[in-house]
């Protein structure tokens, strides 16, 4: 046992939430930090890691006394900020962007209060990892990545190198006894030195080198003195000698062995996945405020440019209150009822704040060409060329194209509004301008009605009498989608789930730490009879299909631009009764088949899907993940926006509105809406249940035939434009103040997406990557509103990396498979 050195790492694991709330919470953070402190300021020798800024910043501003010794020793390298992100936030739920954010948030603050940041990423708990972050944490300056959960093999060897999904390799350490390692040293030292010798022997297994990692504190753990005296007590009787470290010294320290480390290419997923359906809720707010604040930051980026000050403080504030409730606890539902209530208070805050931005951001837009005849603006978010369905007040007026022609329209009521509902073909992230004028003129219906089917331009559809549907053949290529063996697409399904609010069917979590740290897949296809749960100790008993009630079916929109029709029924099973109404959307100018599910539970312990059994047999499974996709085998993961299931011939994109657990199982896409269970075992979460809850889930399929246009990138647009619809403004307009049409940014090829636009204090960010994985050539046509001085390409957080060059006003690049980059434009004052 000699030659090896432990690198001890005290830290104290600070949940934002999680069984009390924030508030709650925030004494004890503090009084650790200021404990963490003043042993550095004791021990020379001492380290501490402490994770996240939203805890720091605030210690920051209550003891300003303490911000010469924390600058100090975080320059020194004792204190380490790690993750440096806003939060330790869940890796699989927040977009692409949210994970960017906290890296910028979190070391924007240490940058400029500490002057330093770290290039460790700490993550320490989250529950599973994307195949994106090798680059998304290389492009946010870190150098190395530590973790706890989702490790494929539990026996395999703790540092290898990740290799991400764009082949960006990062050099990474598997926690394997956790971010608390050792706990807390005791007042018996024989019993310490006995735990010290038996984690040591366990690390030195799975380390190939001289040096191990083991950690030294775990979830609200009090920094305590007696690390210093263990260590110095160990160290005079022992050949192996313990150190006090940093994850950034043991990186930097091992790399001075020249390691040839195995290269793992792969995800770290899935875990815990009762998460991605816990309190839905907040994966669907999460979800909802992630896509308004960046279509605020693109609206007030294009104000900006016209004259109106960019609105700096007011999107930090609302970002830093999205970025905190992604805390991998909150975000995955696993928190006790106060900090539910916290977060929701929370998200409406950043909703109210958010909508007073994009308010006056849209005003401002339209001010500058409003004039005096009626109009309607209509504004496309996103940067391709698109075709939506608006829906704006009928006020007795129509719509009329630029030509001067008619609009094909249709008159919609919603409770006791009155809607007038058009197609429009929109420009890349642009506006369109139509006049609204008196004249009366009727449109046919376009979709055939015969009987229990129906038929547009795209589909053949049956339905059943009790509202799934039984058959849709796409005309296309003439293939039947549903499985006529299991004929009924949009079926809900309830089941008993005696889990928590991590483990599906089973609890609680404390059974589950032999496995807790590893990958956790297995089958889980619709229930169709009684079956024993993975350990065998729990039946999977009681199950109801909504294809097996008598529901209550009807059309109640009918005309030229879509077909609406209303389904309502009632899932029972003793005590436990959800009352729903489904409505489902065919269009005339759409691909889209939409669903808005509406529930009205009560009940406990039961589970919620939507499964739609495809006629595809043997099919590939691909998954939107933050900035790419991946294919994955059958059963439960998260996702972004979509999935698709997909053979030689056809194939199904299933859309989804901020609900992230997708499955395919046995030729079935599913979609978990719901989980009706607690963590009684642990703290007060009676709204866990979701009794007498209003839920709302939204949800579309895009059934194709294998072509070469319906790509992995084409997947991803039709996910943002589910997610982003079009967005109308009504003004009074004179046609020769402005354009009535205008495209503001351009991209192409079509596999490069634009991810966000943003301004900085030094300029304007513009993200870009590549969706299909498929290297390519691409160039950016900004309009002429961007008055562009100079650009050049930075890593994500904004700083610069090299030159680019811009020629009339169009900047080129290359992208390889899956690559993000970041451009940086600064303007002509």
């Amino acid at each position: 046992m000699k030659g090896v050195t432990t690198y001890l790492i005290p830290n104290t694991h600070s949940d934002l939430q999680y069984l009390k709330s924030y508030r709650e919470y925030l004494p004890l953070h503090l009084s650790n930090l200021k404990k963490g402190l003043d042993i550095l300021d004791k021990y020379p020798e001492y380290t501490y890691l402490t994770e996240q800024i939203a805890v720091l910043e605030e210690f920051w501003k209550r003891f300003p006394k303490y911000r010469e010794k924390i600058k100090r020793f975080a320059q020194e390298g004792r204190l380490e900020i790690t993750p440096n992100m806003y939060c330790i936030c869940d890796m699989n739920i927040p977009c692409g962007e949210s994970l960017i954010q906290q890296a910028y948030y979190g070391k924007k603050w240490t940058k400029k209060c500490l002057g330093v940041e770290s290039k460790t990423a700490w993550i320490a708990d989250s529950f599973g990892l994307n195949w994106q972050l090798p680059q998304i944490l290389k492009g946010c300056g870190y150098l190395y990545c530590a973790f706890v959960r989702g490790i494929d093999n539990p026996e395999r060897k703790s540092e290898f190198i990740w290799e991400g999904l764009d082949k960006t390799q990062i050099l990474t350490h598997w926690l394997i006894f956790g971010y608390g390692g050792i706990g807390s040293f005791s007042e018996d030292k024989k019993k310490d030195f006995i735990q010290l010798e038996e984690y040591i022997g366990r690390l030195k297994k799975h380390s190939t080198f001289s040096k191990i990692l083991l950690g030294n504190g775990g979830d609200f753990v009090t920094p305590n003195e007696l690390s210093c005296i263990r260590v110095k007590e160990w160290n005079k009787k022992n050949g192996e000698k313990i150190i006090f470290s940093t994850p950034s010294k043991y990186f930097s320290d091992l790399l001075k062995e020249n390691p040839k480390l195995e290269i793992l290419k792969e995800e770290f997923n899935p875990v815990f996945k009762g998460c991605y359906s816990s309190r839905i809720k907040l994966k669907q707010k999460n979800r909802s405020l992630e896509n308004k604040v960046m279509t605020t930051e693109k609206l007030s980026v294009l104000a900006s440019f016209l004259g109106r000050p960019y609105p700096f403080k007011e999107l930090d504030k609302a970002w830093k209150k999205i970025l905190f409730y992604q805390f991998h606890d909150t975000i995955s539902g696993t928190i006790v009822d106060s900090a539910y209530e916290e977060t929701l208070k929370g998200y409406r805050e950043a909703e109210e704040s958010l909508n007073k931005i994009f308010f006056e951001s849209v005003n401002f837009f339209t001010n500058k060409i409003n004039g005096h005849l009626r109009g309607i603006l209509i504004f496309n978010p996103l940067c391709w060329e698109r075709t939506g369905v608006i829906k704006i007040k009928d006020n007795g007026l129509q719509p009329k194209d630029s030509t001067g022609k008619l609009i094909l329209y249709q008159k919609i009521k919603e409770g006791n509004s009155r809607f007038l509902l058009f197609t429009v073909k929109m420009p890349s992230l642009g506006y369109k301008i139509f006049n609204l004028v008196s004249k009366k003129r009727s449109f046919s219906n376009t979709f055939k009605v015969e009987g229990n089917q129906i038929e547009n331009r795209f589909y053949k559809i049956k339905l059943s009498d009790n509202g799934v549907i039984s058959s849709l053949i796409l005309k296309k290529n003439g293939l039947e989608y549903v499985d006529q063996k299991r004929p009924f697409f949009n079926d809900l399904v309830i089941q008993d789930d005696n889990g928590d609010l991590w483990l599906l069917y089973e609890s609680p979590l404390v059974d589950s730490l032999g496995w807790g740290f590893a990958r956790d897949n297995w089958e889980d296809p619709i229930p169709t009879k009684p079956k024993f749960s993975r350990s065998g100790k729990r039946q999977i008993g009681f199950f109801r299909h909504s294809k097996d009630i008598k529901n209550k079916v009807e059309i109640i929109e009918k005309g030229p631009v879509r077909l609406a029709i209303k389904v309502e029924g009632a899932l029972s099973f003793l005590k436990i009764k959800v009352k729903f109404i489904q409505y489902i959307y065919f269009y005339s100018d759409l691909r889209r088949i939409d669903f808005k599910t509406e529930i009205f539970p009560s009940g406990k312990h039961f589970r919620l899907r939507v499964v739609f059994p495809t006629s595809i047999k043997r099919g590939k499974v691909y998954a939107e993940i933050p900035f790419g996709n991946i294919k994955r085998p059958e059963g439960e993961f998260p996702a972004q926006n979509w999935i698709c299931y997909e053979d030689s011939k056809k194939g199904i994109i299933l859309l989804n509105e901020g609900l992230p657990g997708n499955n395919v199982t046995d030729g079935v896409m599913i979609l978990s809406l719901l989980r009706s269970v607690d963590i009684e075992h642990k703290g007060l979460s009676e709204e866990a249940f979701e009794q007498g809850i209003h839920h709302r889930f939204n949800y579309s399929i895009f059934p194709y035939a294998k072509d070469t246009k319906k790509d992995f990138s084409f997947f991803s647009k039709q996910g943002f434009e589910f997610n982003n619809p079009l967005i109308s403004r009504e003004l009074n307009f004179s046609p020769h103040k402005a354009s009535k049409e205008t495209s503001f940014i351009k991209l192409s090829p079509e596999n490069v997406v634009l991810s966000a636009i943003r301004k900085v204090e030094n300029g304007v960010i513009f993200r870009i990557y590549e969706a299909k994985g498929k290297r390519c050539k691409g160039r950016i046509e900004f309009s002429k509103i961007f008055k562009i001085g100079e650009i050049e390409e930075t890593d994500f957080l904004g700083r610069r990396k090299k030159a680019a060059k811009i020629k009339d006003n169009i900047l080129e690049f290359t992208l390889s498979p899956y690559q993000i980059k970041t451009f940086k434009l600064k303007a002509i004052m």
